[in-house]
């Protein structure tokens, strides 16, 4: 189906054929047809509609039919684009020829590029990809793995790198510590050299000079020099700045922790002692109460002691012996003594009055200990005699007898003049 545009006629000699000038308006049947087999209706006839030849054409020069891709959303976009190709109103936009047309459908079918519809490298990879589907996917694994590979490497790279930082942080701290921990040694030597280098002579000079840059060092530190085969050294202020880092960075010990550390001190047993010397002074001075009779005589009653007054003497002059433990059951001995006295016969009963006296002793009791004694054993007593000079002595200060006295205080004072007449 096809129309010339327009015709200017001229006079005509004889062998001339007008000359037409004008567009050539094209519409093949075979294309009419592709079109009808893929959109399932005529061009520009719409379904069950009967119009005739002249409004078919004046619909032909109005325009193209109506596309493809608006009636048909399941035609493959290739085809559309081989059937609107197929049927350009322009000559230069349609196929060139049959081969052309016939290449197109050639390659959609065979899931190759339609020149129609799209060109390039892309294109080509994805018809690719259509016609090796298993190949593909075994390539698309491949780099996948590759790709996983490569982050996971790249991944365990970064940790390690990080790792590596972490351990470089950690050995510089342990040789902080170290160099803190030696810093006492250290200091040590230095005072040690310096004895050594007494008194001052000139031939000593250079160790002298020696010993100051040793100082130096210990003051301001040192670099690492692989040359000379040296380490770093922090310098003393670095090195309480980084004991400080390191300190804050620590886990805070449990108390538990604390106490558990405390018991494996090999002077923890002595620390034991002086605390409990501590508290039994505190309980004489009255500024920390003592334990009640009754809640000890209430725990002795669940526990199983002997009934004899050996057995509970013995019991008592363990808490009271002034040669062995530290004070700090006083209350405790106390309730024992009299348990051992009350069951004593008359040939135990010293042993176990001494205890008993010894126990009031440790509770404070002076007075009934003195009863029960009977005389007073001082622990340590020291003789006060006045200085050795002519001339009579006057005695002018003298402490109150029973007053407590400390180290230092004047518990009697002479004047050696003599008195006016």
């Amino acid at each position: 189906m096809g129309r010339i545009g327009k015709t200017y006629p001229r006079p005509l000699s004889s062998g001339q054929a007008p000359i037409v000038k004008g567009r050539v308006l094209f519409l093949a049947p075979k294309e009419a047809m592709r079109y009808h087999l893929l959109a399932r209706q005529m061009p520009y006839v719409k379904p069950k509609a009967r119009i005739s030849n002249r409004t078919v054409l004046a619909m032909v020069l109005q325009g193209p039919p109506a596309p493809l891709a608006t009636i048909r959303k399941d035609v493959p976009a290739e085809l559309v684009a081989i059937c609107e190709k197929a049927m350009a109103r322009e000559a230069g936009d349609r196929y060139a020829d049959t081969l052309a047309l016939a290449e197109d459908l050639r390659a959609f079918l065979e899931h190759r590029v339609v020149g129609a519809y799209e060109t390039g490298a892309w294109a080509e990879t994805k018809k690719w990809v259509e016609r090796n589907k298993p190949l593909a996917l075994s390539l698309a694994a491949g780099v996948l793995a590759l790709v996983g590979g490569l982050l996971v490497s790249v991944s365990l790279g970064a940790e390690a790198n990080r790792q590596e930082r972490i351990a470089k942080a950690n050995l510089e701290d342990v040789l902080s510590l170290s160099a803190v921990v030696d810093l006492p040694e250290q200091l040590a030597g230095l005072i040690r050299r310096a004895d050594e280098l007494w008194p001052a002579h000139p031939e000593n000079v250079p160790k002298y000079e020696e010993w100051l840059r040793d100082a130096q060092v210990l003051l301001d530190g040192r670099k690492a020099d692989e040359a000379k085969g040296t380490i770093a050294n922090l310098g003393l202020a670095d090195q309480i700045r980084k004991l400080a880092e390191v300190d804050a960075r620590a886990v805070p010990m449990s108390e538990a922790e604390r106490e558990a550390e405390r018991r494996a001190h090999p002077r923890a047993a002595e620390l034991d002692q002086k605390k409990a010397l501590l508290g039994w002074l505190s309980r004489m001075l009255g500024t920390e109460p003592r334990r009640t009779q009754v809640s000890v005589e209430a725990e002795l009653e669940r526990e199983a002691l002997p009934t004899d007054a050996n057995g509970l003497n013995r019991l008592a002059w363990v808490l009271v012996d002034v040669t062995g433990r530290a004070p700090g059951d006083e209350v405790r001995a106390l309730v024992l003594a009299r348990r051992a006295v009350a069951a004593a016969d008359p040939a135990d009963q010293p042993a176990c009055r001494d205890t008993l006296a010894w126990a009031l002793y440790r509770n404070g009791q002076f007075v009934d200990a003195l009863e029960i004694r009977g005389d007073i054993r001082p622990l340590k007593s020291i003789v006060l005699s006045a200085p050795m000079q002519s001339g009579d002595l006057q005695i002018v200060k003298l402490a109150k007898n029973g007053s407590l006295v400390k180290p230092g205080d004047i518990v009697v004072e002479f004047d050696g003049r003599r008195p006016p007449v």
